[in-house]
């Protein structure tokens, strides 16, 4: 059965790689309207599956007809004009958001580049923010060895996505600390969206910079979130760190009280499991 000018027909596809196959023999037809899902464990080749629909990936044996056309005969930049893949990972490339909107519009202006960020609940400065300063800044941290929820080596690509969802979040506020020009450290407030919660906040992923620590950097944003979860009414602050950590000397010193230690919490970079420690 041929599938229509928007679908696919997988005829006894094989792909091959190093004598193990992906797909073996694959054959089915993608209608071009509805939604189909495909689903199964992983190894079971569905990404390969959606690579072959743009030639990201080219079948061993087989065809694979986009219409009634062998992609195989069709130039890729112009399948892939047509067939989009949206990946589970963004990664921005580097440069500001700006530069990142206008690789897809070019000729964007600023104005329109606003439009299109306060479509998706983005505005202010955005169009000069660092797109992979954040990513950078985490790197250095998990390289460093920091408990902060990642393990070295960090790839890029995984911190640029942690980072924009963090900034996608309606109930997290981040502050950023600057040391010539450079984002030298961050601290993010959570405040809780339940109803019977929304007098508390989680402190996460307090980061200064290797080349920026002991200047005071760290002190200075607590300062700073402290003040801000008082002006919001956040009266109930809490954290985590790991135990043993230089950062329990340093929460005490502000006052925080420890609450107690949950052992073989967090696995480390060596492999153990450390106890972390819950301070309010």
């Amino acid at each position: 059965m041929a599938a229509d000018d928007n679908g696919f027909t997988f005829e006894d596809v094989v792909v091959d790689r190093a004598g193990v196959r992906a797909l073996d023999g694959f054959s089915a037809t993608v209608p071009g309207d509805g939604v189909t899902a495909v689903f199964g464990p992983s190894g079971a080749g569905k990404s390969t599956l959606l690579r072959l629909c743009n030639r990201l990936e080219v079948p061993t044996s087989g065809r694979v007809l986009f219409g009634e056309r062998d992609i195989a005969g069709l130039d890729p930049l112009r399948l892939r004009r047509q067939v989009g893949m949206g990946f589970q990972k963004p990664t921005p490339f580097p440069g500001t958001v700006a530069d990142n909107l206008r690789v897809a519009s070019p000729r964007a202006t600023d104005g329109q580049l606003r439009e299109v960020l306060a479509r998706v609940a983005l505005t202010g400065d955005w169009l000069d923010r660092d797109a992979t300063a954040l990513a950078e800044l985490l790197i250095a941290v998990v390289d460093q060895g920091a408990s902060v929820g990642f393990l070295p080596p960090l790839e890029a690509d995984i911190a640029r996505a942690y980072w924009l969802r963090a900034l996608e979040a309606d109930n997290v506020v981040l502050l950023v600390a600057r040391r010539d020009g450079a984002i030298a450290g961050t601290v993010q407030l959570e405040w809780s969206p339940k109803k019977n919660g929304r007098h508390r906040a989680e402190v996460n992923k307090l980061l200064v910079h290797p080349n920026a620590q002991r200047l005071g950097i760290g002190r200075k944003l607590m300062n700073h979130l402290e003040d801000l979860a008082a002006e919001n009414g956040w009266t109930t602050l809490h954290l985590d760190t790991r135990e043993g950590d230089i950062s329990n000397d340093f929460y005490l010193s502000r006052g925080w009280t420890r609450v107690g230690v949950i052992p073989r919490w967090a696995e480390s970079a060596d492999g153990s499991l450390d106890g972390t420690v819950f301070y309010y």
